[in-house]
């Protein structure tokens, strides 16, 4: 009767998909988190959990081999079971006592854990004692009145008792505990054969005896470590800096402004006259004073009328929108105002102008003897009305160079890869010999919708699709390009992407090849190959292919 319900209970346990762990060749193996212990860094796989469920039957009655296995890319059992998944179960029917052996495999290297199921002839099945599998008090060290989570996983019992309170607890659980000092805990796990018991220990340390807070320090007189003008000696008209830094007070009070002002500063201030600063500190013990004096030299007025030493632009005749630099140095003058602003500006300096009419421009120079003035005249070139025209694409050198060393050229502009896992680069010439020698580009639309054919999902697997200028001849093996681009002026994520659109990456591309012949460039995606053995590709043709609209102005001469 007792092997007829063991066996029952197996084909129960099947059923409900029991996780419960027996007693393996090797310890029992204890359920791990290896990642979480070694900060993330990823190793060998680690075998969770390898048992027999029962691990021990007579001879015609079956065992189930139970596994648990995290990390691993490939799981094998050996005794004729073969390749596994990562978790599960099997039934084995041993005619005699088998040891049974799993290996967990990754890059990073292989476990192997054995269990043995026992074939018992002419008696009856001994039941095995219950398997505590962990019991983990975590933190196990805390302060007083912190709290500590009991976490426990028994198999194979029919009743879990706790050291903690009465009664009993489930086979799998966890419980808060406020332990005030140091203390064990015990879980003690029992069947009909016998029991299991299990202890942590938690440490509980005291805190350190308080300290009473020290009295009041005694309080001294504020210290000035310095007060200071830099420099001492100005003319009328001129500024120098005040700075200090004050201990052990409460409030500073500077004598050259209403209020307060902090323990450590400086301030720039322009007295008229000779004059001397004073500077308080106070706290509770009383103030402290310093005192610094400044000598100010009155201005003497000047004997003749300022000169202006320079005044002129880096550029006189310029087209409408390009920038000019005006620099001018001017001496003997109290005041120099420009013209092409409201305010004044120093004796010496410049500014970046844009005009887009012929424009004059006056400096004045001015002190008490009167205004000297300057003048400076900028042509100004204006622009054609916009122009607008579709740039061709010169099928004859644009074409595809694959990764083994093809090249194909004039009829398709290929992108992406095909299921031998080879790489395709597509390369465009446009001819932009029509756009006259200094224009000026306002606008590029570019229309990649209007494609061959799509073939698989190269946006998926293989990533955007990104353009970037290259200079070449033919295209040929050599100009398949092999490193990490930089310098996309093209990028599309999507077929939806691809529509018509301005784009200003290309148009400065552009610009810098106005007055050239051709604009050329390389379309290769983020993905050289996504290895997956499909082929992921987007192809152009002489007949379905990109296209550019240029809109331009010309300098009127």
């Amino acid at each position: 009767m007792k092997k007829l319900l063991l066996s029952i209970l197996v084909v129960l346990a099947l059923a409900a998909g029991c996780t419960c762990q027996g007693v393996t060749e090797e310890s029992p193996r204890e359920i791990r988190n290896d990642a979480a212990d070694s900060g993330g860094v990823i190793g060998p796989p680690v075998i969770e959990l390898f048992a027999p469920r029962p691990s021990s039957i007579i001879p015609g009655e079956y065992s189930v081999l139970m596994w648990s296995v995290s990390g691993a890319t490939s799981v094998s059992i050996d005794q004729g079971v073969g390749d596994v998944g990562s978790t599960g179960r099997a039934a084995v029917f041993p005619k005699t006592t088998t040891l049974y052996t799993l290996t967990a495999s990754n890059t990073h290297g292989t476990d192997t854990a054995r269990t043995r199921v026992i074939v018992i002839v002419g008696q009856e099945i001994p039941e095995d004692k219950p398997v505590i599998v962990n019991f983990i008090a975590s933190p196990a060290t805390i302060s007083p009145g912190q709290p500590v989570v009991l976490n426990w996983n028994v198999s194979n019992a029919s009743t879990v008792t706790p050291s903690w309170k009465t009664g009993t607890v489930p086979l799998v659980g966890h419980e808060i505990v406020f332990p005030p000092v140091s203390a064990h805990y015990t879980i003690t796990a029992t069947n009909q054969a016998g029991s299991t018991q299990a202890t942590v220990d938690v440490t509980v340390s005291q805190a350190p005896p308080a300290v009473p807070p020290a009295g009041p320090p005694d309080v001294g007189l504020p210290t000035i470590s310095y007060f200071k003008a830099d420099p001492v000696n100005i003319n009328a008209g001129q500024s120098t800096v005040l700075s200090w830094n004050v201990l052990n007070a409460t409030e500073v009070t500077p004598s050259w402004k209403k209020g307060t002002v902090p323990t450590k500063g400086h301030e720039a201030v322009s007295p008229v006259a000779n004059v001397q600063y004073i500077l308080t500190a106070t706290n509770p013990a009383g103030s402290t004073q310093a005192t610094v004096n400044v000598i100010v030299t009155p201005a003497q007025p000047p004997a003749e009328l300022p000169v202006i030493n320079s005044f002129k632009a880096n550029l006189e005749n310029i087209v409408a929108g390009q920038e000019i630099i005006l620099s001018w140095d001017v001496s003997n003058a109290t005041t120099v105002t420009p013209s092409w602003k409201e305010g004044t500006v120093p004796v010496k300096g410049h500014e970046v102008l844009t005009p887009w009419v012929t424009s004059e421009y006056t400096l004045t120079a001015t002190n008490q003897a009167g205004s000297t003035q300057a003048k400076v005249k900028v042509m100004v070139t204006q622009w054609s009305p916009q122009k607008t025209v579709d740039i061709p694409l010169v099928s004859s050198e644009s074409g595809t160079v694959t990764s083994n060393g093809f090249s194909l050229l004039d009829s398709f502009f290929m992108a992406g890869d095909t299921f031998e896992n080879v790489s395709y680069q597509a390369f465009l010439s446009f001819d932009i010999s029509g756009i006259p020698a200094g224009a000026k580009i306002k606008d590029v639309v570019i229309d990649f919708s209007d494609y061959h054919q799509l073939e698989g999902n190269p946006f998926n697997s293989l990533g955007c699709i990104r353009g970037y200028p290259q200079e070449y001849g033919m295209p040929d093996a050599g100009d398949f390009f092999v490193g990490v681009p930089l310098g996309a002026i093209i990028k599309y994520c999507s077929v939806g992407d691809m529509a018509a659109q301005s784009d200003l990456d290309v148009l400065n591309a552009l610009q810098t090849k106005v007055g050239s012949p051709r604009l050329k460039i390389r379309l290769q995606f983020q993905t050289k190959t996504d290895a997956n053995g499909n082929t992921d590709m987007v192809s152009w043709s002489k007949w379905h292919h990109p296209k550019m609209t240029v809109t331009y102005i010309l300098p009127v001469l």
